[in-house]
């Protein structure tokens, strides 16, 4: 079967944590999955840490289950890199396993998805974007570089909980109480790595429909194979 769906994460492939979600949309045997970070040096993949008063940073994973924190520009050669190796491969379409925005990047033959771009979009057309929406992110500096893709509604408020972290109980608590203080109409989990679980337990907690990006996307792909 050709591998018409390229998948690339931010960190080291194969994303563990990931796959099985997006399984359960797409046949494994249409994907090509790499990972950007692939067959680096720990000293390498030091390097690409953003520098002091950096603001476009991401956090990824890598395969012994660390997770890392990387600079966006840095890691911008590599990325397009990977991009043509799946072209290469013949993928029809190309998902960046990221919620960061890209603007620089572009492909010759296949479509590229930017799920950054995706969910601004769709969240925009939402009741014109008059409602208050709740953002969760892995580090709580990431907002000023996310913030310009939620410009189209009305209110916005933000908190954070790592994806890559054990947190105890009081953490999401606190979590949890923060969404439910802020009464927000819908809540958006900022990061490939959040989990189903996650969002159902925020869900049944707050009363608030929560998008999970590697849902939305794995959804949006599952009527092509």
């Amino acid at each position: 079967m050709k591998k018409n769906i390229g998948i690339i994460t931010i960190g080291q492939s194969p994303r563990t944590d990931i796959l099985p979600i997006i399984h359960e949309y797409i046949d494994p045997k249409v994907i090509y999955h790499v990972g950007v970070l692939d067959g680096l040096s720990s000293e390498k993949i030091e390097s690409l840490a953003p520098e002091v008063d950096e603001k476009q940073m991401l956090t990824s994973l890598l395969k012994n289950g660390h997770s890392v924190l990387l600079s966006q520009q840095k890691i911008l050669p590599l990325l397009k890199k990977k991009i043509i190796e799946a072209e290469e491969q013949g993928c029809k379409f190309i998902w960046l396993l990221c919620t960061g925005s890209f603007p620089e990047l572009k492909t010759e033959k296949s479509f590229l998805i930017e799920p950054d771009q995706v969910i601004s979009e769709l969240l925009k057309v939402f009741n014109q974007g008059e409602f208050k929406l709740g953002v969760l992110l892995p580090k709580m500096e990431q907002q000023i570089y996310v913030a310009p893709k939620y410009q189209g509604i009305r209110a916005v408020v933000y908190t954070n909980l790592s994806p890559y972290e054990l947190h105890t109980q009081d953490k999401l608590n606190a979590t949890i109480d923060f969404f439910r203080k802020e009464q927000c109409d819908l809540i958006i989990l900022d990061c490939m790595g959040y989990q189903p679980k996650l969002k159902k337990l925020l869900q049944e907690a707050t009363q608030t429909k929560v998008i999970l990006p590697n849902q939305l996307i794995s959804s949006m792909l599952a009527s092509d194979q």
